[in-house]
């Protein structure tokens, strides 16, 4: 868990400001942060601003203002000097001026420390604030002082900054973390050395079809909710869908022209009213011979009309004193029911419209709205908690520490869930130690149908899960390896929590081994969960650009498909290195090439020019 700290320091001082004397308090301050910065919490330091102004409360409280902008990169301001009780002493009165909330704690915390060093503590009128989302802290002006009170409130500062901009993943790691040492269950997983683990996986390595099964027998169609017609987008229907009216249910114009009787032949015609989208037919009078009535695309066509004439056919003749037409001539013979609707054309009355197990699309969901349905009975989809573990790992956004590395995939993997259209939460990263993996999949298990985890399924001496998941949770392991490249170590068990039987997908720690097998399993499964007849992405074939190094096991490789050729058959073009950690072979990619093993190629190349099957997981 790392914390990213923004300061600034201001040095509040009419000698310093002058440069009658050197400023030894902002350096100390700055020294102490730097210092700070990758200590045992991790937390990051940097300063950014700093200044020296005179005792003047005006100055202040401008250069306080402008760096506690709403828009500031600025998460705390520390200013040392002016809190005492010498006439000139006015920083405390510039800092109220410019915060909306104080914040007494801080100050409390900064006086009963220094009341065990001094008695004259009690003279410091130091105060605290908040002014947009940044904190400002008044430090004492003395090297001492300022450092020793600074000392104090640090441990605070990068949950404050947290909070203030708000950071909600860091906040609630920071939350988990303070109840670490009087909650965590006690795993009966032993935190072994490297020399105990074992040399020689004890899970046998299945095909990937058959891991594919197991994983759909596994996976069972979630019950049946009402949902209100506007939140049914992305769902499956659990049930056959009728349509309670017609459609359209009067005869309606297909053009904007005149609704005539076929007898009355062309000619000059009195335009007798008119009927616009909305319109009731009977508003209109019977139309008789030589009679019009002018109509709109989609309005209704009145009685004794039996063909619209489209405007394009017809010309003007005369206008009354509102510029209202009188009379037009008809150019050409109108056909009988000509440009006209029937009642129930598109949908009759009680017609089946979407059946059950149909994904309601933007189509779909038009249609629902045509028939009138207000709310709709279908599957409800999965929830998903996916949660990374590794201690290497900080959140993205936050600065590196030396030994660690940003987590690319809790962004890649709630992306692709969020895409499909299942609610993804962000359950944070788990240290690599028994007691809190068992923890973060307790935790995860309660909020989610399915839990999706990345790292320790291999055979470092951290990696825990498959023995977390059998020994403390009960759960059942289906595959603790698939013969396939990339996503080897990929796990998948059944786990009884809470009465309910829950998915684990325990993924590679390598985001593209995670994020291939995600298309492969994780999102089958899901969609069979919340319904769809056909779960499985895609196939399509296509022709190698390029020449193919086969490998021991099957391989899915990124690939990009172009459809460009005269001879309708999409090429393969490569996303270059191809290595589980390259998260870069994803881009642009929208397909999986499905490689045979060389084992079934004497000389382990597939050449260019080749036709195979590919898997399309991204739209075309």
């Amino acid at each position: 868990m790392t914390s990213s700290v923004k300061c600034a320091i201001l040095t509040v001082s009419d000698r310093c400001s002058r440069g009658e004397t050197e400023d030894k308090s902002g350096p100390a301050i700055r020294n102490l942060l730097i210092k700070s910065s990758g200590s045992s919490n991790s937390s990051v330091f940097t300063v950014v601003k700093e200044d020296c102004v005179p005792d003047e409360a005006n100055i202040i409280e401008d250069k306080l203002r402008e760096w506690c902008k709403p828009d500031s990169i600025v998460n705390v301001v520390l200013t040392t000097g002016g809190t005492g009780f010498a006439p000139r002493d006015v920083t405390p009165e510039a800092t109220l001026r410019v915060v909306d909330k104080t914040c007494p704690a801080i100050t409390t915390a900064m006086t009963e420390a220094s009341l065990r060093v001094t008695p004259l503590a009690m003279l410091s009128r130091s105060v605290s604030g908040i002014k947009n989302s940044t904190l400002i802290v008044n430090l004492p002006g003395s090297v001492k002082g300022a450092t020793e009170c600074l000392q104090v409130v640090l441990p605070c500062l990068p949950h404050a900054s947290d909070l203030l901009a708000d950071r909600l993943t860091t906040v609630q790691q920071t939350h988990m973390a303070m109840s670490r040492s009087n909650d965590l269950p006690r795993s009966k997983v032993s935190n072994f050395k490297a020399m105990d683990r074992e040399r020689v996986s004890p899970w046998p390595m299945i095909a990937m079809d058959d891991a594919v099964k197991i994983v759909l027998d596994s996976a069972q169609t979630l019950e049946t909710v009402v949902l209100p017609l506007s939140e049914v987008l992305g769902h499956v229907t659990s049930c056959e869908v009728r349509s309670t009216d017609n459609l359209p249910p009067f005869r309606a114009s297909v053009k904007d022209g005149y609704a005539v009787h076929t007898s009355s032949g062309t000619g000059e015609f009195k335009v007798v009213s008119a009927l616009t989208a909305g319109c009731a037919p009977d508003l209109a009078p019977d139309i008789r011979l030589k009679e019009c009535v002018r109509v709109n695309t989609g309005g209704p066509v009145p009685p004794g009309a039996d063909a619209v004439v489209q405007v394009e056919d017809t010309k003007l003749i005369s206008v009354d004193d509102a510029g209202d037409e009188l009379i037009v001539r008809i150019l050409t013979q109108a056909q009988k029911d000509q440009d006209i609707r029937p009642i129930g054309c598109d949908i009759a009355e009680g017609e089946l419209v979407l059946p059950a197990h149909t994904p309601i699309r933007s189509a779909e969901h038009g249609i629902l709205a045509s028939v009138g349905a207000t709310s709709v009975s279908v599957f409800r989809k999965p929830v998903v908690a996916v949660l990374s573990t590794g201690n290497e790992l900080v959140p993205a956004g936050e600065k590196l520490v030396p030994g660690t590395v940003r987590d690319s995939n809790m962004t890649t993997l709630r992306s692709l869930l969020i895409e499909n259209g299942f609610a993804a939460y962000d359950m944070g990263i788990a240290e690599d130690t028994p007691d809190v993996m068992l923890r973060e999949l307790r935790r995860s298990l309660t909020v989610a149908d399915v839990v999706v985890t990345t790292g320790s399924v291999s055979m470092g001496e951290k990696d825990f899960l498959k023995n977390i998941i059998t020994l403390d949770l009960g759960g059942d392991i289906k595959f603790g390896r698939v013969n396939m490249k990339p996503g080897k170590p990929t796990t998948f068990a059944v786990v009884r929590y809470n009465g309910k039987d829950k998915l684990v997908f325990s993924l590679p720690g390598n985001p593209v081994s995670a994020t291939v097998m995600a298309h492969l399993v994780v999102l089958p499964a899901l969609k069979k969960m919340s319904g769809h007849p056909k779960p499985f992405p895609a196939t399509v074939s296509a022709i190698v650009d390029f020449d193919v190094k086969l490998d021991d096991r099957p391989e899915y490789r990124r690939t990009i498909l172009d459809f460009s050729y005269e001879d309708g058959c999409a090429r393969a073009k490569s996303t270059g290195t191809q290595m589980s950690s390259r998260l870069l072979s994803w881009r642009n990619a929208n397909a999986l090439l499905v490689l045979p093993s060389k084992k079934d190629k004497p000389d382990g190349i597939l050449p260019k020019g080749t036709r195979v099957e590919a898997l399309v997981v991204e739209k075309l």
